[in-house]
């Protein structure tokens, strides 16, 4: 039966961007292979990631992740087993959080110094993922579909 572990972390880079492509590029090619997937959102200095995969994986890709120095103060919000993975083809998406994301940001925040993670935070990362999900396919469509148009601004067959 999959897990899911979502934590948050301090950066330990005074600028966290220019790591962002190694990160999500190693990611990305090694937890297919394990059964992994996820989201990873950050403001700032903070981080937020969702894991989720099987229990022997998830546990042995945690391991790794609380080594790696790039970041600090790692807390666990929340851990639960489910009865399938929310985001099963997401290697590890990624998204800059904006002002959709400014409620688990502070949630985040808030659990760094020491207040609890309300139950189910997990629910509202995976919220964030399919909107960002179908934001991504309806920009998708209407890129097809622009290009569909002809002159007369009639669908082209």
């Amino acid at each position: 039966m999959p897990e899911q572990l979502l934590y948050s972390s301090i950066s330990t880079a005074s600028n966290f961007k220019p790591l962002l492509s190694d990160i999500l590029h190693c990611a990305r090619r090694n937890n297919p292979a394990l059964g992994i997937s996820g989201l990873l959102l950050t403001a700032d200095d903070i981080c937020v990631q969702l894991i989720e995969g099987e229990l022997e994986y998830l546990e042995a890709l945690f391991d790794e992740i609380c080594l790696d120095t790039r970041h600090e103060r790692i807390v666990v919000l929340e851990r639960r087993a489910v009865e399938a993975c929310d985001l099963p083809t997401w290697a590890m998406g990624y998204v800059e959080a904006g002002q959709d994301e400014a409620e688990l940001i502070e949630m985040a925040r808030d659990a760094q110094s020491g207040i609890t993670a309300p139950v189910n935070i997990t629910d509202l990362m995976i919220r964030i993922a399919r909107k960002r999900q179908l934001a991504a396919l309806d920009k998708g469509l209407l890129h097809w579909a622009k290009g569909r148009l002809t002159s007369e601004g009639a669908f082209d067959r």
